[in-house]
C-alpha cells in the first residue's frame, strides 16, 4: 500500500425523523389506548410506558447506522455499513482540496460534524452520543485532529508561495484560514 489509511467508525443518528416519528407516535399512542376501553389506571400507565419505551428502541433502530470513514493524504472516503432509514448522507469520497472548512457543534443527543465543501454543499455528520459516547468521541477528535493537520499543511503551503513574493490575496487568505481555525494571529501595523 503506498499510502497511509486510517479507518474510522462512527455510530450516527438522524435526530430529526427520529425526534418527528417519536412525537407522532405519542398522540396515537393516547388515542390506541383511549379506544382500549382499559378502566384501571394502573395498567393503562404501565401500557402506556411500555408502549413507548418499546416505539422509541424501535425508532432508535431504525434512524441509527453507522459510517465507515477512510482518512486518506488528500480524501475522505465515506462509507455506510448499516445505512439508517433517513440520512443525507451519501457514500462518497471528498477531496481534501474541496473543502472550505469545518465546525463541530457539542450537542447533549448528537454531535455534529459539519464539512462545508467549495461548491457551496454541505455535509453534516450527526454523531450518536446516546449509544456510544465514547467511542464517538475518540473518533470526532481523530477526525478533527485530521483536518486541523490537513488546514495546517495547507498554511504552511501558502506561507511557502508568501517567500517567493506572491500578491497580497495570499496574506489574506492565510488570516481567513486562521480565523476558521480559531487561531490567534499577529497584528499587522
Amino acid at each position: 500500500m503506498d499510502e497511509n489509511v486510517l479507518h474510522l467508525k462512527a455510530k450516527t443518528l438522524s435526530i430529526l425523523p427520529f425526534g418527528i416519528m417519536y412525537m407522532i407516535s405519542l398522540p396515537l399512542l393516547g388515542i390506541l389506548l383511549a379506544q382500549t376501553g382499559i378502566q384501571n389506571n394502573l395498567l393503562i400507565y404501565i401500557l402506556a410506558f411500555t408502549i413507548t419505551m418499546l416505539s422509541a428502541i424501535i425508532l432508535f433502530r431504525l434512524f441509527s447506522g453507522t459510517l465507515l470513514l477512510e482518512l486518506r493524504n488528500e480524501t475522505i472516503k465515506m462509507d455506510w455499513i448499516k445505512k439508517p432509514i433517513y440520512s443525507s448522507i451519501k457514500s462518497q469520497t471528498i477531496n481534501l482540496n474541496d473543502i472550505n472548512h469545518w465546525k463541530h457543534q457539542e450537542g447533549k443527543g448528537v454531535n455534529r460534524l459539519k464539512i462545508y465543501l467549495k461548491n457551496y454543499k454541505k455535509i453534516c455528520i450527526e454523531l450518536d452520543n446516546i449509544s456510544n459516547s465514547t467511542k464517538n468521541h475518540e473518533m470526532a477528535n481523530t477526525l478533527k485532529n485530521f483536518l486541523i493537520a490537513k488546514e495546517i499543511k495547507k498554511l504552511f503551503s501558502i506561507s511557502i508561495l508568501l517567500e517567493t513574493k506572491k500578491p497580497v490575496e495570499h496574506v489574506t487568505q492565510v488570516f481567513n484560514q486562521l480565523r476558521l481555525l480559531n487561531l490567534t494571529y499577529p497584528k499587522i501595523n
